[in-house]
């Protein structure tokens, strides 16, 4: 599910802080939220993204 670099340092910091996984995902969730909205909307709304390269033909 998680890459090995992101995997590896979720579970480095949550051994450094002595905490379980579980409360560091729940912790970094609200900075998630931002970087998997422009990609919902990427995905939902594609003539949105592909409004420019369409133009240049």
């Amino acid at each position: 599910m998680i890459g090995p670099p992101m995997g590896l340092l979720l579970y480095l910091i949550a051994s450094i802080a002595k905490i379980s996984l579980r409360q560091l995902l729940v912790a970094l969730l609200p900075f998630y939220i931002p970087l998997f909205s422009p990609l919902a909307i990427i995905m939902l709304v594609s003539d949105l993204v592909l409004w420019l390269p369409n133009m240049l033909r």
